[in-house]
């Protein structure tokens, strides 16, 4: 194998610092692109909690990352790390979030947070029957957040229907 070199004589030195400058631009661009802010979020879909992660009394955190069009839709959404009881719920949630068109695409990770939280007491509905808390979301939109179920509020009832007719 015969390798050939050729050597190209700069005579300007501003010349040369133009071409570097270019060069870092170029190789800096898609690092420097997404330094600004945020794109800003329309529409927001919370993940619902897994029923079969709550009654089996599972929380967890699922980080996805996601890539947004300039249209602002997400157009990928792939699991980094997270249980498997709350994959499927949180890219079907992310795939219906809608950005700001912009004219650049993104590409950003987003936190989940699936916890239990334990409320005072169960809620009395105003017909007097007794209900659990309800599910809380709350967000640091676009990149964290934080699903929570109440855990410890449950009301057994011994009023059987069967037992009343007696």
């Amino acid at each position: 194998m015969v390798y050939a070199f050729t050597t190209v004589k700069i005579d300007r030195p501003i010349t040369w610092a133009l071409a570097r400058l270019l060069l870092l631009m170029f190789y800096l661009a898609p690092v420097c692109a997404q330094a600004g802010p945020a794109p800003q979020i329309i529409t927001f879909v919370a993940p619902v909690y897994p029923q079969l992660a709550a009654f089996g009394g599972v929380q967890g955190t699922i980080v996805t990352h996601i890539k947004i069009g300039m249209d602002g839709r997400v157009k990928e959404a792939d699991v980094v790390t997270g249980h498997a009881l709350f994959t499927k719920n949180v890219l079907a949630a992310l795939k219906q979030w809608r950005f700001a068109p912009s004219l650049q695409e993104y590409a950003l990770d987003v936190t989940s947070r699936f916890e239990f939280y334990s409320p005072d007491g169960c809620f009395e509905k105003d017909d007097g029957r007794r209900t659990s808390a309800e599910t809380m979301v709350s967000a640091n939109l676009p990149t964290d957040v934080l699903i929570r179920v109440p855990w410890k509020c449950v009301t057994i009832t011994t009023s059987d229907p069967v037992e009343r007719k007696r």
